[in-house]
């Protein structure tokens, strides 16, 4: 396809020169014909001498003879772009052929009047330009009858409508174009018609044809022709869009347009496959098929190509076109859109009034737009109606929807309205007025929601406020209950200790204990029921340790369930001590009383440490460190430490957490380390699991830069770190401490006791009687 489209543009290159005797003959350039020739020989597969003599030369044969003619250069010129026309019309048709055989139905069997389509109809709007030809009056025609059909479709079927509707309305007025579309089309004095007959005559010329239209339909004989007295070669048209001149030189030709049989033969011995089955049909009346396999010859030949002298000319198969369309578009249910352009310039961002008005007026707009303000230009269903603007009537509904629609339109108060038989219609301002109306319930409504909304949170909000407060009524209760018990539990292990000197405490071991849990009840926890003489629950194990003695047990052999304190368990306690992890104050309070123990060393901080700077701060100092410098400081948005270094493309950080055995974790790493100088010291031989590189050297702290005072608890600000050392039995030990015992484990208390404690489970503010609560005892750590 693309390769016959190439040729039809080479075939506008060929161009042709005089001989002597005024015939054609090539071009004097003659390497440049050939090359021209030979490209279009190759398009489309036939010879090149073959061409140049159907273009120059006609044959004919008469009686047995074999008669060449020469043509003129006018001749030559005319038979070389009637060849393009043809060939782009008949690839034209076979492409059109085969999308409608792409899109046809699939099943065969089934009528074609059951297939549903949709058709496009894309044409050039009403042109007029100084110079008018031939196909501007084809072009012009076709809008007429365009307009034709928009007339009956729009103004005279909305009267027919108003009839079989009952509705009484004033006669519409519209600019019928009828008469001039018989001036056009009528047989056998139409201006086709004339022309057609014109064309067959061998000494009739564009003049003549002038003449004969002048002489049928000048003097006012028709209302919509005029003769121009300046231009021999010129008539006026009065279309509906206006008045178009049109210069009748070249119409007999343009009209004919005829192919010599020579050029046809040709193409049908081409070597190109689409090229011979395009030549096996007649573009004007349809015989070519898209569906044939290509090399496929017709069966028949047409009418057309037996005689030349009934071909239809460009004007009867223009006609036939136009009432092909017409058929077709009668029988669908249109769609009309009108296209305007802004600018005659082609520009963008230009819109020129005066031009897009007069395009308003050509195509009918303005008088449609008049038509349908005058008329009732809304039309709706009684049901339609009803659905949407039944809430305006405070009647009750009929079993009649004309009735109804009544009431509606009654009590809305509005006029020029009328009930047909089946349909409301309203002017084009009714709808506006009736939305208008509407709002007001649709406000209405809103506000009511709005209102039940209001109600039904505020009545949630209550609900659950009230729960919040039972819950943390629970939880007070529930530290209350730890506390007496942590409280109970350490005398009875000092009076434990004073009493058996020396002694251990015997461990039970899970595993021996075989029997089943008691079912949950609620009852108050008694020491009696709960608590055996060791202090602990059946089915929970106590190690094995001496009271009120140094250990024997190094802390890196302690398990996690010897050591049952969980960061995670207690951090609904320590916000609640502290504050919010992420407040500075909160965070500092909880290192002074759980922490700076493990990190201060005789009352000194390491150089690695850097209190309580943020992210950003210590990514400053970083900056300007090598690789692998690093510093840890408090977190700022949790009860922890974070690890900050330097890498090659950018300063990383890690968090530090305090597991269930006050062992230190780097988040993310499986090894644990017993303090933070064996965590660093681990990590400058080895490497972090996302990094290659190790720490190098610590990036000192300058603490004339920090507030030395706000990470030392209040005794070490007038007392010797020495002191705060406490060396004590655990009831003296939890009363030095503002946490409870049961969080409280210090490395540096070298005597100190631990006591855990989970929180049992609560119901109606009372300890569950069934659920044991753990209670261990935690060998003191050694320095």
């Amino acid at each position: 396809m693309f390769r016959i489209l190439s040729g039809i543009l080479t075939i506008g290159n060929l161009e042709f020169s005089i001989d002597d005797e005024g015939f054609t003959q090539q071009t004097s350039d003659e390497e440049k014909a050939k090359k021209n020739l030979s490209i279009i020989s190759n398009m489309f597969g036939v010879n090149s001498d073959l061409i140049m003599e159907c273009l120059t030369t006609m044959t004919t044969l008469t009686r047995n003879e074999r008669v060449i003619r020469k043509f003129s250069l006018q001749s030559s010129q005319d038979a070389r772009d009637a060849l393009s026309k043809h060939l782009y019309a008949r690839l034209f048709s076979w492409l059109i052929g085969k999308i409608n055989e792409t899109l046809n139905n699939p099943y065969p069997s089934q009528s074609y009047h059951h297939v549903v389509e949709i058709g496009l109809l894309d044409i050039y709007g009403f042109e007029h330009f100084e110079l008018n030809s031939f196909e501007q009056l084809c072009i012009n025609l076709a809008n007429e009858q365009i307009q034709f059909f928009f007339n009956q479709h729009i103004f005279r079927m909305e009267m027919t409508e108003y009839e079989n509707e009952g509705i009484i309305a004033e006669r519409l007025t519209f600019t019928d174009n009828q008469t001039l579309l018989e001036l056009f089309m009528a047989k056998p004095l139409g201006i086709l018609s004339l022309l057609d007959d014109e064309s067959r005559l061998p000494k009739a010329t564009d003049q003549t044809f002038v003449e004969k239209l002048n002489y049928r339909f000048g003097s006012n004989k028709h209302e919509c022709y005029s003769i121009n007295r300046n231009n021999k070669y010129s008539f006026t048209i009065h279309h509906y869009a206006g008045k178009v001149s049109y210069c009748a030189l070249g119409f007999l030709e343009k009209n004919r347009d005829t192919l010599s049989d020579s050029v046809v033969d040709m193409f049908k011995n081409s070597r190109d496959d689409l090229i011979r089955l395009l030549f096996h049909g007649n573009p004007s009346d349809g015989s070519i098929d898209s569906n044939k396999g290509v090399g496929v010859m017709l069966q028949h030949r047409t009418a057309a190509e037996k005689d030349a002298r009934n071909r239809l000319t460009v004007g009867a198969q223009y006609r036939n076109s136009l009432q092909i369309l017409m058929d077709r578009m009668c029988a669908s249910h249109p769609v009309f859109m009108r296209c305007l352009k802004p600018n005659q310039q082609k520009q963008a961002y230009l819109f020129d009034e005066p031009f897009v008005r007069a395009q308003l007026r050509y195509c009918g707009m303005l008088e449609t737009t008049r038509i349908r303000k005058e008329g009732y230009s809304v039309r709706l269903s009684f049901e339609e109606f009803i659905q949407k603007y039944g809430l305006l009537s405070k009647a009750r509904p009929s079993n009649v929807p004309s009735i109804t629609c009544r009431y509606i339109l009654e009590e809305t108060h509005l006029t020029e309205w009328q009930l047909g038989k089946t349909k409301v219609f309203l002017k084009y301002y009714h709808p506006e007025n009736l939305e208008k109306l509407m709002n007001k319930y649709r406000q209405a409504a809103l506000l009511i929601q709005r209102r039940f909304r209001g109600y039904v949170g505020r009545k949630h909000f209550k609900q659950l406020k009230s729960i919040s407060q039972i819950y943390k009524d629970e939880v007070n209760q529930f530290c209350a209950n730890i506390e007496d018990i942590n409280s109970q539990m350490i005398q009875t292990l000092t009076q434990l200790g004073d009493k058996f000197p020396g002694k251990t405490v015997p461990s039970v071991n899970p595993e021996d204990d075989h029997r089943p849990r008691p079912p949950v009840r609620e009852s108050s926890l008694n020491s009696s029921s709960q608590i055996n003489n060791t202090g602990l629950g059946g089915r929970y194990s106590l190690p094995t340790t001496k009271i009120g003695s140094p250990p024997t047990t190094p802390t890196s052999t302690l398990t996690t369930n010897q050591l049952m304190v969980d960061y995670d368990s207690l951090l609904s306690y320590l916000t609640l001590k502290y504050g919010s992890p992420g407040e500075r104050e909160s965070c500092l309070k909880w290192f002074r009383d759980t922490q700076y123990p493990y990190v201060c060393h005789k009352g000194t901080f390491p150089s690695w440490f850097h209190g309580n700077i943020t992210r950003h701060r210590a990514e400053e100092l970083l900056s300007k460190q090598s690789v692998g410098c690093f510093l840890i400081r408090l977190s700022e948005s949790r009860f922890g430490f974070s690890l900050s270094f330097r890498a090659e493309d950018r300063c990383r950080h890690y968090m530090i957490n305090q597991l269930k055995n006050l062992k230190y974790n780097v988040i993310g790493e499986a090894k644990v380390h017993k303090s933070l100088d064996e965590l660093l010291l681990y990590y400058r031989t080895h490497e972090l699991s996302n990094w290659d590189g190790h720490l190098t050297e610590p990036c000192k702290a300058d603490w004339s830069q920090y507030d030395h005072e706000s990470l030392t608890p209040i005794q070490n600000n007038t007392k010797n770190h020495a002191n705060y050392h406490i060396k004590n039995s655990p009831a003296q030990l939890h009363k030095t401490s503002t946490l409870p015992i049961s969080y409280y484990a210090n490395p540096s208390f070298p005597y100190s006791t631990k006591i855990c404690a989970t929180r049992p489970m609560m119901m109606n503010n009372s300890l569950n009687a069934s659920t044991k609560l753990p209670i261990a005892i935690v060998p003191p750590f050694t320095k």
